[in-house]
């Protein structure tokens, strides 16, 4: 009995052995396999890397891939304007058609924690101090009052209440007249959805009337551009000169000589335009633009809600340039202007700081701010402060 058992031990070893050894030789093939797979994926995939950035077919990706409207527009330009080099930011990869900030326009998807309407004084509390840490730094406290207004200037506060006033009494009327007409300009806005926006004062007009800023660039600045003439004389300069305008009934008479009051103008305007689901850009009234600026800024506005420009300067409170901003439709600007335009009664004088407050207001987060480069700016204007030359 004793002998057949330690026979069998070494057999039974064996056959363990040997079945191990099958295991481990079908584990190294199949991770041969894998490898060799692994190796293939990679040298195709580096094929197509390089084919993508040295090898010749990259220059003709590109050309296909980059709207070739980018080149048709530059053409546009005044002769002996050499932009290659300015504008290189400009080739990229083409977004959506049609108007801005369609991407997570829907706030069940993008907009948790976000207020769901614009926030009124009270809710907005931009003094309440215990709220806002940042609250001295933006240049206004009221023990008294977290909504601000017991300690706002009179006058200041009479010149936004007038404004605001007058607006919703009669100028939301005449905003409304020029999107209800029926000229075929207004129809391919509305399609395009991007509106340049300019406050036109009597002492631009000697500036606006100059051939360098106004006959050269008529057609494509002035099929994308609503003038907002403060009187009546302004109001006819623009229309003969083909922008889009709104009547200036409204607002004759207004106290509009402060910077901050024309500023507070702009907003409200931006506000209402964001509502009909069309992008604004808004800039001084003496920077000249080139047609093709809304669509370009449309372009680089995707998966952003506003472009700027940062600060010039530390005369200017804030990161942001109030002067000039590229607002993308949505949702979230939506609320958000109609917050800041309803709001503008606590600017107080000062709408660089108020801007910069609104901006970083801890609910208005989820805005997302892209500031650009001024030297991108600059070669898509005639230049600025152009129309000032003498």
């Amino acid at each position: 009995g004793g002998g057949s058992v330690g026979l069998g031990f070494p057999m039974v070893a064996y056959r363990c052995l040997r079945w191990t050894g099958i295991c481990f030789l079908a584990a190294g093939c199949l991770l041969i396999f894998h490898g060799n797979s692994i190796l293939a994926v990679q040298k195709t995939s580096s094929i197509r890397l390089t084919s993508m950035t040295s090898e010749p077919q990259a220059q003709e990706y590109l050309s296909k891939s980059i709207n070739k409207s980018v080149d048709a527009e530059l053409d546009k330009w005044p002769a002996g304007h050499n932009a290659s080099d300015d504008v290189s930011a400009l080739w990229i990869l083409p977004g959506k058609s049609g108007a801005d900030g369609v991407l997570d326009d829907n706030l069940e998807f993008s907009g948790i924690g976000y207020p769901p309407n614009p926030l009124k004084l009270q809710e907005l509390s931009l003094c309440d101090t215990a709220q806002h840490t940042h609250i001295e730094g933006w240049g206004l406290t009221c023990p008294n009052d977290i909504t601000c207004v017991k300690c706002i200037d009179p006058e200041q506060r009479a010149l936004i209440e007038q404004l605001t006033n007058r607006f919703t009494k009669s100028g939301r009327s005449a905003l409304n007249s020029v999107f209800e007409s029926e000229d075929e300009r207004v129809k391919e806005m509305k399609i395009e959805g991007r509106l340049i926006i300019k406050v036109l004062q009597k002492a631009d007009i000697s500036s606006w009337q100059k051939d360098h800023c106004i006959t050269r660039n008529r057609t494509a600045f002035a099929n994308k551009t609503l003038v907002i003439p403060l009187d009546q004389e302004s109001e006819k300069v623009s229309q003969d000169a083909g922008f889009f305008t709104m009547s200036s009934k409204w607002c004759r008479g207004l106290k509009m000589e402060e910077e901050s009051v024309r500023w507070a103008l702009q907003m409200i305007v931006a506000a209402e335009i964001l509502q009909h689901g069309i992008s604004v850009l808004w800039s001084p009234a003496l920077w000249i633009w080139h047609g093709p600026i809304v669509r370009y800024l449309g372009r680089l506005v995707e998966h952003r809600d506003i472009l700027g420009l940062p600060s010039p300067n530390s005369t200017i409170e804030g990161q942001m340039d109030p002067q000039f901003a590229y607002v993308a439709s949505n949702q979230r600007t939506r609320i958000f202007f109609k917050t800041v335009a309803g709001a503008l009664i606590v600017m107080n004088g000062s709408h660089e700081r108020y801007w910069d407050a609104m901006i970083r207001y801890f609910k208005f987060r989820q805005i997302t701010i892209r500031l650009l480069p001024r030297r991108f700016i600059s070669p898509l204007l005639l230049g600025k402060n152009a129309c000032a030359d003498n």
